[in-house]
């Protein structure tokens, strides 16, 4: 079994160490941040995520943030590709690849901008920002040629680590938030 295998198995054993009332107060805290992060960053453009596999539960936030018109993008996956579309509900979602909700219909998004902000699944993190996904390799491909977002994972602490073990297909983050804070790894955000 390789490195990044035995990681993932730690770390989904990590979480289902959570309790279901515990993991919807951690997911609460988070948004909280993540809330705080948005305002003071004002992204003109959200590339986000649809929770799945027990992520943070991001959809009241997603929900707050529609409400006030804010173009939020979600990914598509097709032929092996993922590409980002903008939604105005969370009605223009529908299960896709994997089971996770993915856009029926909306405008492109195309390339993220220095200013937008991407969202990013973890099932770890490290503390130099190297994310550990789920083994697909979408998020990863996407990021290496998304543009310059700023690119936030987010993540319970539980699934924080010392080192994750990573290649040079795997895409560094400039920072993650948890229940516990938001850690930044990149420069321009400190």
């Amino acid at each position: 079994m390789d490195g990044k295998q035995v990681w993932r198995d730690r770390l989904r054993q990590r979480m289902l160490k959570l309790s279901p009332r515990r993991r919807r107060g951690l997911g609460r805290a988070i948004r909280g941040r993540l809330a705080k992060v948005i305002r003071g960053l004002g992204p003109k453009r959200i590339f986000a995520f649809a929770a799945t596999f027990g992520e943070p539960d991001l959809w009241p936030l997603y929900r707050k943030l529609l409400r006030r018109r804010t173009d939020i993008a979600f990914p598509k996956v097709a032929g092996g590709r993922m590409t980002f579309h903008v939604i105005r509900s969370v009605d223009g979602l529908r299960p896709g690849t994997y089971r996770i909700l993915e856009p029926v219909r909306g405008r492109r998004a195309g390339r993220p901008r220095r200013n937008d902000l991407i969202l990013v699944p973890c099932l770890g993190v490290d503390s130099k920002g190297w994310r550990l996904g789920h083994g697909g390799g979408y998020f990863d491909r996407w990021l290496s040629s998304s543009g310059t977002g700023i690119r936030l994972g987010v993540a319970f602490h539980v699934q924080v680590a010392r080192n994750i073990p990573h290649t040079s297909r795997d895409e560094r983050l400039d920072g993650v938030v948890t229940d516990r804070g938001v850690f930044w790894f990149s420069a321009r955000q400190k």
